[in-house]
């Protein structure tokens, strides 16, 4: 196989693992807002934080010329999986 496109599927790979622990990171920090929200009693989710969310991505989407529908379904799963236990 040609060496630049296995230099390039490489530095893919490494993008890859860098998408992965910064979901992580991201449903770690979701966690810490959940349980701080539970101690509180405001046991409801905040819809509101969420679109707002999803506004603020489909923006970002816009200025960097990424499809913001696809950024939308992305950042809904990805608000979803964050929220999970």
């Amino acid at each position: 196989m040609n060496k630049k496109v296995l230099s390039l599927r490489k530095r893919v790979d490494r993008i890859d693992e860098k998408i992965l622990f910064l979901v992580k990171q991201r449903k770690k920090t979701v966690q810490k807002i959940i349980s701080i929200r539970m101690a509180d009693a405001d046991k409801k989710e905040d819809f509101a934080r969420e679109k707002e969310v999803l506004e603020a991505r489909r923006e970002n989407a816009l200025r960097m010329n990424i499809n913001p529908d696809f950024i939308e379904k992305l950042f809904k799963d990805v608000i979803k999986y964050s929220k999970q236990k």
